[in-house]
């Protein structure tokens, strides 16, 4: 009963250009020394100057097999900065809001690319083709030692009209699909390596996600997988209304006791079920979203309500709570950056959390603060110091506000010391120079060492 699930950030963007490696360090710092296991991420969600898109473009349309290569290098430097500090990436990679023609950002809306795949539900061959192309793409730059593959984020499959009863979804058209897309792609996941479980979202206990882990765990219904290798991701806020919305007991809230789940609460805010009474509130943002549109304020639950979720679903669910993935709310604006996270309410919960409700678990990880990074520029020139500075003459910056480039030592190594000066350097009369003792002192380490 005290096995303690899996620790998920949700979600973050490696694909933006804003932050410096500096602040990525810190930040994978931050998250790491937290006790964080994974980093949830999406293939694409939006756009604008500062972000990096998974493709290129043809003719103004996505071109969904040629890959932008920009995009893979931000990725690895993503993966590599949370690769020091024992964090893993959770990959979203087929998100439902990606299929949907109102996101400019739909890569695989039939609408929006050159290639005939007709959103990420498209069971033809060159799509699934396209699919597997990409996962291994994502798989080959984050590597398959210690990062999992999720299907994607609030799936809905044909046949699937998002009844939370069941009644209306056609589930033989929901088990058509899975026979030709979940069983292609899972099959194929583990055949490139990938290793730990599964996830999918559940929105509702007959949706599309819970559909997935059916065919793959059901024995006689399709692939037969242990049922602890494919997590039911559903979305239920750190709210009063939505820890009542899912008590067991009535019909469309049904829950398998063979299944693992994982939850989350995405979308907490200040209205219906989605609010959080002030004196429970934890983090709140505000801001512009993606669309320029204004967004908020938004609140999480305080650390002490997000104990109490996560206990209730422990109590519900036993050891089969896969997976506890917390939402900061700063992720709500559009000029948010990564160490904007609330240190208490974002990344210290999950140490209490794991405190309180598993046994005094201590989860957190040591490692040392990075530094305030220093490196040398020269007086003189707009270079820095890496390369040979003219006159020797090095200032230091010890914070990365203070830095006009913004980087960090280690890609800017100190630069060797300057040659000694011969000891004619310290009396030369032209360049007005006329210093006996330095001179004296010169000669005579030159001649007694």
């Amino acid at each position: 009963m005290n096995r303690r699930p899996l620790f998920i950030l949700f979600s973050i963007y490696p694909h933006c250009k804003r932050e410096s490696d500096c602040e990525l360090e810190r930040f994978a710092w931050r998250v790491g020394s937290a006790g964080v296991d994974y980093i949830r991420v999406f293939s694409g969600w939006e756009e604008g100057p500062n972000f990096v898109a998974p493709f290129l473009t043809t003719d103004g349309k996505w071109d969904l097999f040629q890959v932008n290569p920009e995009y893979l290098q931000y990725l690895k430097r993503f993966r590599d900065a949370l690769k020091r500090y024992e964090v893993g990436i959770l990959f979203d990679f087929f998100p439902n809001q990606l299929s949907r023609g109102e996101y400019p950002f739909a890569f695989w809306h039939r609408d929006n690319n050159v290639n005939n795949i007709n959103g990420v539900y498209d069971t033809r061959p060159h799509a699934l083709a396209h699919f597997c192309s990409w996962i291994k793409t994502i798989f080959d730059t984050i590597g398959t030692d210690g990062n999992l593959f999720k299907f994607g984020n609030e799936m809905q499959a044909p046949g699937d009209w998002l009844d939370p009863t069941g009644r209306n979804n056609d589930v033989n058209e929901i088990k058509r699909w899975a026979e030709a897309y979940v069983s292609t792609i899972a099959q194929y996941v583990r055949s490139i390596g990938v290793k730990g479980p599964l996830s999918c979202t559940s929105e509702n206990y007959a949706g599309t996600g819970h559909k997935i882990s059916n065919y793959l765990c059901e024995p006689g219904w399709g692939l037969a997988w242990p049922w602890d290798q494919v997590i039911n991701h559903i979305h239920c806020g750190t709210t009063p209304a939505f820890i009542e919305w899912f008590k067991p007991g009535t019909e469309d809230r049904r829950y398998s006791l063979r299944k693992y789940y994982a939850i989350s609460d995405d979308g907490i805010g200040f209205s219906g079920i989605n609010s959080v009474p002030p004196e429970r509130r934890g983090a709140c943002s505000s801001g512009r979203d993606w669309y320029g549109a204004w967004v908020g304020p938004k609140c999480s639950g305080d650390v002490l309500f997000r104990v109490e979720w996560v206990r209730y679903f422990r109590d519900l669910f036993g050891d089969r709570l896969a997976m506890v993935e917390l939402m900061p709310q700063c992720h709500h604006s559009l000029t948010w950056k990564l160490n904007d996270l609330n240190q208490e309410v974002d990344l210290d919960c999950y140490q209490v959390i794991a405190r309180e409700v598993y046994g005094k678990v201590d989860i957190r990880r040591d490692f040392p603060e990075p530094k305030r990074r220093a490196f040398y520029i020269c007086l003189d020139s707009e270079l820095l110091a890496n390369v040979y500075c003219p006159n020797y003459e090095l200032r230091q910056y010890w914070s990365w506000e203070d830095s006009p480039e913004r980087v960090c030592d280690w890609h800017l190594p100190k630069p060797p010391p300057p040659p000694p000066k011969p000891c004619s350097w310290y009396i030369n009369r032209k360049a007005g120079r006329w210093d006996f003792k330095s001179w004296l002192r010169c000669v005579w380490h030159k001649i007694f060492g």
